[in-house]
């Protein structure tokens, strides 16, 4: 589960780098309720993805993401 930020100012960004160092296939990731992203797809094991929001105000609205696994 990635809660969500707390104390966040107007415009602040954030990365947040999932890395499956698991050995296998990761479970379901739960968003926060105000991370507002398009779909998204864990890594493979020994890989990461990354996204990238920015604070509205209200919600977490995503940027920008990883298109494909990036080795770790």
């Amino acid at each position: 589960t990635i809660a969500n930020p707390s104390n966040a100012g107007d415009g602040q960004r954030i990365t947040i780098t999932i890395r499956n160092t698991s050995g296998g296939a990761m479970g379901v990731i739960t968003w926060g309720a105000l991370y507002k992203l398009s779909a998204w797809t864990n890594p493979a094991d020994t890989t990461s993805r990354s996204i990238d929001f920015k604070y509205n105000g209200t919600n977490w609205v995503q940027v920008s993401q990883t298109g494909v696994d990036v080795p770790n």
